[in-house]
């Protein structure tokens, strides 16, 4: 009975801490949709003044987004989950181990963040190459790839970042808070 009111703790406790990760990471992708079309309408500024032919490309437009916030991000909610989560192992366990950033078993399941963060990142990516790749082969503006066109079922930037992540901040909260919560809880329990 103690280890299914654990599970049912650790389940609660992951929702508890999606639920704050969620809004957070909605308004971390709504800061990126607004730098990449700043950035965006900034080189289109530059591609008419200049007549040069030259395309935008979906790096250029994410660089000056980096990965590493999002880790930030990400790993703030870890440490929140692993933090909340130490009593209920430390009772499974027969222990009384005080949470510790520097333990082997948190320093592992926080360095999960930043590949499961470049998969995220990646996501983005290959979404703004496919509009970008369809925008040249139109001849669309940068406004025009700004703005979409509804009726060829094509978002604009803002729309594509947002729809990319449209409902998936809850999956990523509830996913990657579940990776981090077994991996510390696995690694405690092997070293227990």
């Amino acid at each position: 009975q103690l280890a299914l009111a654990l599970i049912a703790a650790q389940r609660e406790q992951r929702r508890l801490v999606a639920a704050r990760m969620e809004p957070a990471l909605d308004a971390w992708f709504g800061k990126m949709a607004d730098r990449v079309i700043g950035r965006a309408l900034q080189s289109g500024k530059a591609l008419r003044s200049s007549e040069r032919k030259d395309w935008l490309d979906a790096e250029y437009l994410l660089e000056e987004y980096p990965d590493d916030k999002l880790v930030d991000l990400v790993k703030r909610f870890y440490l929140e989950l692993l933090q909340v989560s130490w009593d209920g192992w430390n009772l499974s366990l027969g222990l009384e181990a005080v949470f510790d950033m520097s333990d082997p078993s948190v320093t592992r399941a926080l360095g999960l963040a930043g590949s499961h963060v470049k998969a995220i990142q990646d996501t983005t990516l290959v979404s703004l190459r496919e509009a970008l790749q369809f925008g040249n082969e139109n001849g669309w503006s940068i406004d025009h790839l700004d703005r979409g066109d509804p009726a060829l079922g094509r978002p604009g930037l803002r729309d594509l970042i947002e729809q990319t992540y449209k409902g998936r901040a809850a999956n990523i909260a509830r996913t990657e808070l579940g990776y981090a919560q077994q991996t510390c809880a696995t690694a405690r329990y092997a070293t227990s």
